[in-house]
């Protein structure tokens, strides 16, 4: 192509796996990492990183920080040694140290960590324009800064995206090729009817997550927001 190799595969054979492939893999993001639970786990560690990041330049570091988040927080370049020490049991010691934080909110996400109190989930309407999320955002983070644990980074709003598939633009070698004898070679979206279709289009899962015992409030105040 364009006077380039290629990187094909058999068309009559090889089209198939590769259209499960991409399905599959497509799936698997839709079931597993953009699932709600584990975005809920995902948004508590975010919110405890990004706690122990304000307390750090705040001069109120908690105890057990390792190196490598100080560093991070403080803006500075993570070294190789600390970016090695920082495993998963690094991690889980300093989280339960966090449970008997002075701090309330750090201390709070810890423990809604290790209790698996995971934020609840509201999923939100993708055929709306992006401005109401972030209302509907706006609205819930106000209830949260006035609850207990207050803070309001403990309501926020969270777009799961996956694109199944996508392709270079143009005449250009890169990409997969589908390679018919006694044809051109063609990209994937042109010759598969399945990717063709999921060819550069990105799938958006909105959410609101918040604290359970937030729910009756944030509901509240969302009332005229969300469909009847």
């Amino acid at each position: 192509v364009a006077g380039e190799w290629v990187l094909g595969v058999e068309g009559r054979k090889g089209l198939p796996p590769i259209e499960s492939f991409f399905l599959g893999r497509h799936f698997m993001y839709q079931q597993v990492y953009h699932h709600k639970a584990t975005r809920a786990a995902e948004a508590l560690i975010r919110g405890l990183f990004a706690r122990a990041g304000e307390l750090v330049r705040d001069g109120r570091p908690p105890d057990r920080l390792p190196p490598a988040l100080a560093s991070a927080a403080r803006g500075e370049t993570v070294s190789l040694g600390e970016y090695l020490d920082l495993d998963d049991a690094a991690l889980l010691s300093c989280f339960a140290q966090w449970e008997s934080s002075d701090d309330t909110l750090l201390a709070g996400l810890a423990t809604r960590l290790r209790k698996r109190r995971l934020p609840k989930t509201l999923p939100l309407d993708t055929d709306v324009e992006e401005s109401l999320w972030l209302e509907i955002e706006r609205r819930a983070r106000e209830v949260a800064a006035a609850g207990v644990e207050a803070g309001p980074g403990r309501a926020r709003l969270d777009v799961a995206e996956d694109t199944p598939y996508d392709e270079p633009e143009g005449l250009t070698a890169a990409g997969l090729w589908v390679l018919i004898r006694h044809r051109a070679p063609q990209r994937l979206g042109d010759a598969s009817f399945l990717l063709g279709e999921l060819r550069g289009k990105t799938v958006r899962v909105p959410r609101l997550l918040f604290p359970g015992e937030l729910r009756e409030p944030i509901l509240a105040a969302l009332g005229d927001l969300l469909p009847a």
